[in-house]
């Protein structure tokens, strides 16, 4: 009897190890034949013919830094076209390191990163050519990314649409010796950050977040609100002007924004301090405004040069009873 339960005892064993054996052997194929995912890839984006390049003065990783309004940690879950010659990177952001969301929807952790597609950089200062959308994204990889805001009242991409940083810098977290700057290793274009093991993720992010979270913030906000009251009352100017010759008249169809530049002759301020003499040049959207007209314009800038507060800045002048009245004149 003894024996017996000793030889099913034995069998259980061997049977428990050939189970185990037979599960380790599925996980090992199974990991192996898993293959690697990509979100984002050169090969599938770049196109054949490049039609144009544009000149760069060399700034390394840190001169860099001092450029950037935000940065992110963020995963890449998608990318599309972009108009003709852009294309839009699609991430979702983990946590703002600088910076903060701008988007109004439910959505404003997923940011926007365009990118150039028929462009060379040659880059003046340094021997280093580089195509801006020449970069790999992971599926479910973290990565840091210093960027430049992008956007206005004026864009067609994304409020949350950022471009990448000088050189289109990439700090892969989970294995930052493959991070990139001009299309190569990160670790050819920095003086202080070492990449190969001495330096834990968390420090490359406070490394990055100490040389960035002074920076100004870039393009300003602008007023996303459709209503006439909110627009006027968070405006700094409301002028009327007159529409004089062009300075600029938008030319064929742009990826970013569509505008036509006037000289203006100020006619009277309804609202803020500005000089008359000082008004010159409103920048509209195209095809909006033509020599000859006045309008009421809710507006920001340097005086030299005004700007939209908004993408419902211009106004008729059969609108300027209802502005008074919001006003209080």
């Amino acid at each position: 009897m003894l024996v017996r339960m000793k030889k099913r005892r034995v069998a259980l064993s061997i049977g428990l190890f050939v189970i185990l054996v037979v599960i380790l052997g599925i996980y090992v194929i199974t990991s192996q034949s898993t293959p690697t995912t990509y979100c984002f890839t050169p090969e599938s984006n770049i196109p054949s013919e490049i039609q144009g390049t544009t000149d760069y003065e060399y700034v390394n990783f840190e001169g860099a830094l001092g450029f950037v309004t935000d940065v992110v940690i963020a995963q890449c879950v998608g990318y599309r076209p972009f108009g003709e010659n852009a294309t839009e990177i699609e991430f979702v952001v983990s946590e703002w390191v600088v910076g903060e969301p701008r988007a109004i929807d439910d959505d404003a952790d997923r940011i926007f990163v365009y990118v150039e597609n028929h462009l060379y950089a040659s880059v003046a200062g340094r021997e280093v050519d580089f195509q801006p959308n020449a970069l790999t994204f992971m599926n479910g990889t973290d990565y840091l990314l210093p960027l430049h805001r992008t956007g206005g009242p004026y864009s067609s991409a994304h409020d949350n649409g950022f471009r990448f940083g000088t050189g289109n810098i990439v700090i892969d977290l989970g294995e930052p010796e493959n991070s990139v700057m001009y299309t190569e290793s990160l670790s050819n274009h920095t003086t202080g950050l070492n990449l190969y093991g001495e330096k834990t993720k968390y420090e490359i992010i406070a490394y990055v977040q100490e040389r960035t979270e002074g920076n100004p913030p870039g393009i300003p906000d602008f007023i996303r609100s459709e209503e006439i009251e909110d627009i006027i009352n968070g405006s700094p100017y409301i002028l009327i002007v007159e529409i004089n010759e062009p300075f600029r008249l938008t030319s064929g169809t742009s990826d970013w924004m569509s505008t036509d530049i006037y000289y203006v002759t100020l006619v009277e301020v309804l609202k803020g301090d500005i000089n008359v003499e000082n008004v010159e040049i409103v920048i509209f959207f195209a095809d909006t405004v033509f020599q000859g007209e006045r309008h009421i314009v809710a507006v920001e800038g340097d005086h030299d040069w005004l700007r939209f507060t908004s993408r419902n800045s211009l106004f008729s002048m059969d609108q300027l009873d209802e502005i008074l009245e919001i006003l209080g004149d």
